[in-house]
């Protein structure tokens, strides 16, 4: 991983919040160093929860669309059938 930078997002992190910081960067340099492999999964917690946030909304989308689509049926059976 060339050019790497670990920066902080705020000044105000508590020392707990600090030592987690420097425990996740540290288990992702190992991997990288280690076993050559950049993880996957190496994401910040603010990316994480935007993807937790689109599958949330994923998820609801779907909801909806079935929905949609069970009413539509039982709109087309209902006419369908008098």
């Amino acid at each position: 991983m060339p050019n790497v930078l670990i920066l902080p997002r705020s000044a105000d992190y508590s020392e707990e919040v600090w030592m987690e910081i420097r425990e996740k960067a540290i288990s992702i340099l190992q991997t990288f160093f280690i076993d050559g492999v950049i993880p996957k999964n190496a994401l910040s917690d603010a990316e994480e929860s935007e993807v937790d946030d689109e599958n949330e909304q994923s998820d609801q989308q779907y909801k909806e669309n079935a929905l949609q689509i069970i009413v539509r049926e039982q709109l087309d059976d209902a006419y369908s059938n008098p």
